[in-house]
């Protein structure tokens, strides 16, 4: 995701000590599109309440409720 397409509101950092991953709140202020990279095998826009749904990774599904609200 290009900085320049995204307005941030907030940032999470999830840290294990050993491995840390912030996931970043934003607003899209810029049309895009979505490619993956080498960290990505898809890439998708889904509604929120979908996201639950979704096959998430482990310690990314346990700070979803948190972030959720953040929104």
């Amino acid at each position: 995701m290009p900085a320049e397409a995204v307005s941030v509101r907030a940032e999470h950092v999830l840290d294990l000590g050993f491995w840390s991953y912030t996931t970043v709140i934003a607003d899209l202020v810029a049309p895009v599109t979505l490619r993956p990279n080498w960290e990505s095998l898809a890439m998708r826009w889904v509604e929120l309440d979908d996201v639950e749904r979704l096959p998430l990774l482990p310690d990314f599904a346990s700070t979803w409720a948190e972030l959720k609200a953040t929104l």
